[in-house]
């Protein structure tokens, strides 16, 4: 998962929300403790979803400071693809 922020001086984080259905966030969330960006001050992340192989994922990201979390960003969706011998799904 590739993210950007336009205020990230704020920012102590960013959560992200998966289901398997568009809009319907009910399987998990996943902290994404903030970490240096890349020379585009893009922020990326892999995110391990325990599930089947080839289901589609639909993700939104929220970023959060120590009071507050922003509206959920545009949805993106994966087909998840599982490794053999790796845990489920690498969402990039």
């Amino acid at each position: 998962m590739r993210l950007t922020h336009e205020a990230i001086e704020t920012v102590e984080g960013f959560t992200a929300y998966y289901g398997l259905a568009p809009g319907e966030y009910s399987e998990t969330t996943v902290d994404l403790p903030l970490q240096a960006p890349d020379e585009n001050g893009v922020y990326t992340y892999w995110i391990n979803v325990p599930h089947d192989s080839y289901v589609t994922v639909y993700v939104a990201v929220t970023a959060y400071d120590d009071t507050r979390e922003s509206i959920k960003s545009v949805e993106r969706d994966r087909l998840a693809i599982r490794t053999p011998g790796a845990p489920y799904v690498v969402f990039p």
